[in-house]
């Protein structure tokens, strides 16, 4: 989900689940056909992407089962309590089925409220329409390729590989300042870690803030930082921060796709009511320009006024923003 530029849509909680789910949940299959690889665990994670109707139910991950140590319930009691689960969990989802695209549901949240719309924590239907198609195209280059013997780790890396195709606009960020990027799924580790150290983060121990610990001299380095007014920022996702600034002022008009773990591009989608004409009034002039529709005064938006604005959050980060 990271590397296809959707992980930021989907809680980590969220991802830890749907993959349980593909250990612990039958689907159409066999209890007992639990995934015996990696690579097995992987197919059964994209077959529930792809396949699970989500806008006809909930995705209900069946109560634990505990251990021989740990007492467990009798068959009859584990029975029941998945039962009652899945009533729970269908009478949340028919009350918010129009306005949840997913709803995941397990035995310490039976409704779902950590993970629906209202959340924020959850994809919207666009978001879970791409993961699902994206789903369908790996799992079908998989299988044809594991059926005519040709599977290889190239093949596989190829699924990690977004495309920018499908977005409206392509924002390119300064790679010098992406502390992660030597997780990308192309990146070369040393090449990008001196990339990253000789780079505007890097060229001087005042600068130097995403290199804690990195050589011997650090000791000396965080005490330099400290004694001229720097502070050592743990944690600091500069793409993190600016997705969340640019969803803070443009998240009614863009949907925003990037990958955190190193990808140096964020694509953005219009939602489908942000470029239509709508009536004046002080609520909507924001980004916006006056236009005749009907013979009446209306606005609509001003698409050179938004990626100027983008340009402005980013600015010393974004190098360039391409729009189709």
């Amino acid at each position: 989900l990271s590397s296809q530029m959707l992980s930021t849509h989907f809680a980590e909680e969220l991802i830890e689940l749907l993959v349980s789910h593909s250990y612990v949940a039958s689907y159409g299959r066999p209890l007992d056909a639990v995934p015996g690889s990696s690579l097995g665990g992987f197919i059964r994670f994209l077959g529930l992407l792809a396949e699970f109707p989500f806008h006809l139910s909930p995705l209900v991950i069946p109560p634990h089962d505990h251990d021989e140590d740990d007492d467990p319930k009798p068959k009859d009691d584990n029975k029941k309590s998945a039962l009652q689960l899945y009533k729970t969990a269908r009478e949340a989802f028919d009350s918010k089925k129009k306005s949840c695209a997913l709803l995941c549901c397990c035995e310490f949240d039976p409704t779902g409220h950590l993970f629906d719309v209202d959340s924020g924590r959850a994809p919207e239907r666009p978001v879970l329409r791409r993961a699902t198609q994206l789903a369908r195209a790996s799992l079908s280059l998989i299988t044809e390729k594991i059926m005519s013997g040709t599977l290889d780790q190239e093949i596989l890396s190829m699924v990690f590989r977004p495309s920018l195709e499908a977005f409206d606009m392509v924002i390119t960020l300064q790679r010098d300042l992406i502390p992660a990027l030597p997780q990308g799924v192309d990146a070369k580790y040393e090449a990008c870690v001196k990339r990253i150290r000789h780079g505007p983060m890097g060229r001087n121990p005042r600068d130097a803030l995403y290199l804690n610990g990195e050589s011997a001299g650090s000791r000396k380095r965080l005490t330099s930082t400290a004694a001229n007014g720097h502070s050592v920022y743990v944690g600091l996702h500069p793409v993190r921060e600016y997705v969340e600034a640019l969803r803070e002022s443009h998240g009614d008009k863009l949907l925003f796709f990037v990958d955190l773990e190193g990808g140096d591009r964020i694509g953005c989608v219009w939602r489908p009511s942000a470029r239509a004409a709508r009536r004046l009034s002080v609520a909507n002039t924001a980004f916006s320009k006056p236009v005749e529709a009907d013979g009446t005064q209306s606005v609509e938006l001003n698409v050179p006024e938004v990626i100027d604005d983008i340009k402005r959050l980013g600015l010393g980060f974004v190098i360039d923003v391409e729009t189709k």
